[in-house]
């Protein structure tokens, strides 16, 4: 759609009709007609529907509103009826000195005289901006023509793969319509640019989404910003990067230019959850998962993604390409204690807690390579497997709030998962209407609309992933079992929180040979 190196709305003309007024009060009627006014909407920037492919066409539809200066002021404006442009202007300062100053602001405007014009959301539709002054001066009655012309142009910004809209703080997209002495005629036939951009970089976008990695904007003539924010909902913020500088009718493309966003997913839920008295820590935004043939740890992409009976569960090896996530106790792959593991020997696993050795026995703390953890979209944090008692704190302490838990059914789209919801410090129950801290009960049927506003406020879900005894998986979906940092000492079992047979513990019971999910924090 947008492949034009110049846009022009089309030619259209102005055609004054003098029904003389009664007095200076009742104005003049004008109609404006626009060439194409019934094909498609005036967000439609097509380049393809001019027969010259250096030009776009833009057409209008009902409601749509053209602002008409003349002699340095404001004088009314006209309302596209779905044929054509109509209004009542002002004849007390029309002057013949002067053209008719057409503006139209893709509706951005209101019916006042248009000061100012703040451009902020491009997410539905693009804020064609474009101006032009009638070819003649004024002289009463009779045809005017004028070709609208745009003042702003097309961007693409390359991005990486973002699947949430983003937000773009800093930009000069504040437009100032000055209806005075640069409007006015000089003899040479030039159009006076009629916006002065705003200068301060407070200004916000949100762009258009054309894919998760191409996004487009309508920008007004600009100078280069190199101070810029990108944000979008899950993703860490890009800031500082560069936005060209921006002319009239432009068409801008290459990222290489400064203008790609590079945005990575923020890999924990962004709140703080107290798991012992003045300890905080944040949540991975998924379960942990692991790759044998390129040897790397990775955090599901979502907070109710899981393995389940697929065939990295149920064939883990150092050869297997698929991802697995249920994992025997302290297999982080040190001391050749290795994520893939499937001996149903308690002995050949680790039997002490998983803090002593300096943690290396933690997914979170230990990689073979370096120094630092392989957990590949984990960013530079130190993760961590909570201890048993923090487990605890989580779930049974009053102190975190009256509703810290809800054992559930979460609907996302079409799909139903399992699971048990974990909420921020002090969460005051007010979406829906449930029993928390219910560890007895089934699962309680959440709705998608319920879900989604739970997450926004910062919510924790843990899958039933199931658990993995050898290489056969049992109960996904309806079996729950996270492992914590301790074990029992003198037997091959450790602890971990457990939901299956409708019954919940936070302080359970496992075997260190069957492979259980990993949730880890920092």
């Amino acid at each position: 759609m947008m492949m034009a190196l110049a846009m022009v709305l089309g030619f259209t003309q102005c055609k004054k009709e003098q029904p003389a007024p009664q007095d200076d009060n009742e104005g003049v009627r004008i109609t404006l007609i626009v060439d194409g006014a019934n094909n498609n909407s005036k967000v439609n920037v097509d380049p393809q529907g001019h027969t010259n492919p250096n030009y776009a066409t833009v057409t209008f539809e009902a409601g749509d509103v053209i602002y008409v200066g003349n002699n340095g002021h404001y004088c009314g404006y006209l309302t596209h009826n779905g044929t054509y442009f109509t209004g009542t202007i002002n004849d007390d300062d029309l002057s013949g000195a002067d053209y008719l100053h057409f503006y139209f602001m893709g509706n951005k405007g209101t019916t006042s005289q248009p000061t100012s014009v703040s451009i902020t959301d491009q997410t539905v539709s693009y804020p064609v901006i474009s101006y032009a002054h009638s070819e003649e001066l004024y002289r009463g009655a009779g045809s005017y023509t004028a070709k609208l012309k745009n003042y702003c142009a097309i961007v693409k910004f390359k991005t990486t793969d973002i699947d949430a809209d983003i937000t773009i703080t800093g930009m000069k997209n504040t437009v100032a319509v000055n209806f005075g002495a640069n409007n006015a005629a000089d003899g040479t036939g030039i159009d006076h640019n009629p916006y002065t951009p705003g200068q301060t970089n407070d200004g916000k976008i949100t762009l258009h989404r054309k894919s998760n990695t191409e996004r487009w904007a309508i920008l007004l003539p600009q100078s280069q910003v190199t101070t810029a924010t990108a944000s979008a909902p899950g993703y860490a913020s890009a800031s500082a990067f560069t936005v060209p500088a921006i002319d009239n009718n432009q068409y801008l493309t290459n990222s290489d230019a400064g203008y790609g966003i590079t945005m990575e997913a923020v890999p924990y839920i962004n709140t703080n959850f107290t798991v012992a008295s003045g300890i905080t820590v944040k949540f991975s935004k998924g379960n942990l998962q692991y790759q044998g043939t390129n040897d790397k740890f990775r955090f599901a992409e979502h907070q109710y993604d899981y393995v389940g009976n697929a065939a990295g569960n149920t064939a883990p090896s150092a050869s297997q390409a698929a991802w697995i996530d249920l994992f025997g106790f302290g297999t982080s792959g040190y001391n050749n204690k290795y994520p893939y593991m499937t001996s149903k020997n308690g002995s050949d696993y680790y039997q002490y807690s998983l803090l002593n050795e300096s943690g290396k026995y933690d997914w979170g703390v230990y990689n073979k390579q370096s120094s630092q953890n392989k957990i590949e979209n984990g960013g530079n944090h130190a993760w961590r497997t909570l201890k048993a008692a923090e487990w605890q704190y989580l779930f049974n302490d009053s102190g975190r709030g009256s509703n810290r838990y809800l054992v559930a059914n979460i609907t996302v789209g079409n799909d139903h998962y399992n699971g048990i919801i974990v909420f921020p410090d002090n969460y005051d129950g007010s979406i829906g209407s449930y029993t928390y801290n219910n560890s007895t009960g089934g699962w309680t049927s959440v709705s998608a609309n319920d879900w989604s506003a739970m997450e926004a406020l910062g919510a924790m879900f843990l899958p039933a992933a199931g658990y993995r005894d050898g290489t056969t998986v049992y109960g996904a979906g309806s079996h729950l079992s996270y492992w914590t940092t301790a074990v029992l000492n003198g037997y091959a079992q450790g602890y971990r929180v457990a939901f299956y047979d409708n019954q919940f513990d936070a302080y359970n019971l496992g075997y260190l040979v069957q492979g259980y999910s990993v949730r880890l924090v920092f």
